[in-house]
C-alpha cells in the first residue's frame, strides 16, 4: 500500500500491460489516499508529496 497526493500516479505491470491505477490531475490533490500495489507492479509518481 502507498499513500499519494499530487498530480500523477500510475501503478502498472509491464509484463501484462495492465494498469491498476492511472491518475492524471489538472491540479494536485490535497488529501492523501491509499492505493494497493500488487506484486509485480511498478509505481510511477510525478509532482507528489
Amino acid at each position: 500500500t502507498i499513500w499519494f497526493k499530487g498530480l500523477y500516479l500510475s501503478i502498472y505491470n509491464q509484463q501484462t500491460e495492465d494498469y491498476k491505477t492511472h491518475i492524471v490531475n489538472e491540479t494536485p490533490t490535497t488529501e492523501s489516499e491509499s492505493y494497493t500495489v500488487p506484486a509485480g507492479y511498478s509505481v510511477y509518481v510525478r509532482a507528489a508529496t
